[in-house]
């Protein structure tokens, strides 16, 4: 049962039926601590409203449509995240909330992108989370509604990992604090189409940057998208409550290679997830979300996306994109996607790709994922390790033909990400050659002196996919974007970034 009152006036707890009135005349709060014991500059409040876990203090302000009732909704909005969370999707609930309601404040924060941001606070013998919310947030239905499941997981994440994730060497592991709770955003309240736009926009206007960023663009938030990826390959999210699980467990751990151990028990792996996404993001063509930006509305809108983009007319191309480079080299796990036009008459498309070494000789492997797409719908794919090119001094490199390329195809991207961090720089030098031969009327990808392509793999590993934990190796993807790829996407409506602090201990 949800109670609201005027703090300032009496207070009142309704116990077996009956009113009791606090005799200070102050709220009698079932919290652990008081907004001033949590964080020094919160309060004092005027009103509150509370449920059977959660409390939240404001002062109204009507030009924000910051009332009763509005904070009565968040409040069930709260108690709904919990349910979900704890009761559907088998997570713990956070420390302490089953004695002492949470405490949700609410005060004006100096930016209007920062929706709030949860903290922890001395209780009893422990820890307890409390949630601070922007006011700025409560007349926008939707970003309002998403701060519940965000902040709240972030409350349940510090009883699972604490020091893996915020304490002292753990700085590769912080961009999983807000992609995981951005993603709990979806699990719980998967109609907020407009948060998965803004969040996925926070991606795909620089998909390039390593996916361990915890960058003040707020990349990370982006990267939701890759944990909604695993969730459409495996078709249930059980994996994401065992990763937390296997975090907890862990002494010391990178993400990265414990989501890797947690889908070789589902029978997938990090590599293959990871190929799977990259195909999935350049077109956004997940089964969720309308109207997701992709890297290539981006880019035509001037804010980034693309490193680089080319017509039929180009042709040949032979281009290097160096580590230190602009437009930018992807970093590890991260995509630089190149994107071609097609000529209007149907031809074969040449392909050749060169992972480049570094300076100091250390070779970079390859794999390429070819997959083609009509009509917005995947096709034929074909996947290679790269070979030893000779002459080059060290470089790797495969060759690939497509044939009805301006036929079929009308578009072609390039997508290359490293999978394991180089010695000399964060990002990889790598290179591609592109020329136009006589189409021989078909639309197939064929490996130059492979007669037989029906495995759509030359060169593959007969071990399996590549570990995270196994020596580097490169992923690099072709996407061939159906003629209708640069419609079938509304023009990006830009977005600032937004999002939580991350928890910090007081």
């Amino acid at each position: 049962m949800k109670r609201g009152y005027p703090c300032c006036l009496k207070a009142a707890i309704t116990l077996l039926g009956l009113t009791l009135l606090s005799p200070s005349g102050a709220l009698q709060a079932a919290t652990c601590f008081s907004p001033e014991q949590a964080l020094e500059s919160l309060g004092p409040y005027t009103s509150a409203v509370e449920s059977e876990h959660f409390i939240i203090r404001f002062n109204p302000d009507p030009e924000r449509q910051l009332h009763e009732a509005r904070a009565g909704q968040l409040l069930d909005w709260f108690e709904e995240s919990l349910t979900v969370m704890t009761s559907e999707l088998g997570f713990l609930a956070p420390q302490g909330i089953e004695s002492f309601q949470m405490l949700i404040a609410v005060e004006l924060l100096p930016s209007p992108n920062v929706g709030g941001f949860t903290s922890l606070a001395p209780c009893q013998d422990s820890e307890m989370a409390f949630v601070v919310v922007n006011s700025q947030w409560f007349s926008d239905d939707q970003r309002l509604k998403s701060l519940a499941p965000h902040e709240l997981f972030h409350a349940i994440q510090v009883r699972y990992a604490f020091d893996g994730l915020w304490g002292a060497g753990a700085e590769q592991n912080r961009w999983w604090i807000e992609a995981s709770a951005a993603f709990m955003e979806w699990l719980v309240f998967p109609e907020l189409n407009e948060t998965q736009q803004a969040h996925s926009l926070q991606w795909s206007q620089e998909p390039w940057r390593a996916l361990r960023s915890n960058a003040a663009s707020g990349f990370q938030y982006g990267s939701w998208l890759l944990a909604a990826s695993i969730t459409e390959s495996l078709d249930q999210a059980d994996w994401h409550r065992q990763l937390w699980e296997r975090l907890a467990a862990a002494e010391q751990f990178d993400v990265v290679t414990e989501v890797d151990a947690t889908l070789l028990t589902q029978g997938s792996s990090f590599a293959d997830e990871w190929g799977n996404f990259i195909e999935r993001a350049a077109t956004m063509d997940f089964s969720f979300g309308d109207g997701l930006d992709t890297p290539g509305t981006v880019f035509d809108s001037g804010q980034g996306g693309l490193a680089a983009a080319h017509s039929a007319a180009e042709l040949p191309i032979d281009a290097i994109i160096l580590a230190n480079s602009s437009p930018p080299a992807p970093q590890t796990l991260g995509t630089a996607y190149v994107r071609l036009e097609a000529p209007t008459e149907p031809s074969a498309l040449h392909i050749e790709l060169e992972a480049i070494p570094e300076s100091n000789g250390q070779s970079r492997d390859f794999a390429f994922h070819l997959v083609a797409i009509a009509d917005g719908a995947a096709g034929q794919n074909h996947r290679l390790l790269t070979v030893p090119l000779t002459g080059t001094g060290g470089s790797e490199g495969g060759t690939v033909v497509l044939d009805g390329f301006g036929g079929t195809w009308d578009q072609l991207l390039i997508a290359a990400s490293p999978t394991a961090s180089g010695q000399n720089h964060e990002g990889a030098s790598w290179g591609y050659r592109l020329r136009l031969e006589p189409s021989s009327g078909g639309s197939d990808f064929s490996v130059p002196g492979q007669s037989d392509s029906s495995t759509g793999c030359s060169g593959c590993s007969t071990t399996g996919p590549t570990s995270p934990t196994e020596p580097v190796h490169w992923l690099l993807s072709l996407l061939l974007l159906a003629p209708s790829w640069s419609r079938r996407r509304p023009q990006p409506q830009l977005k600032s970034s937004f999002g939580s602090r991350p928890i910090r201990s007081t």
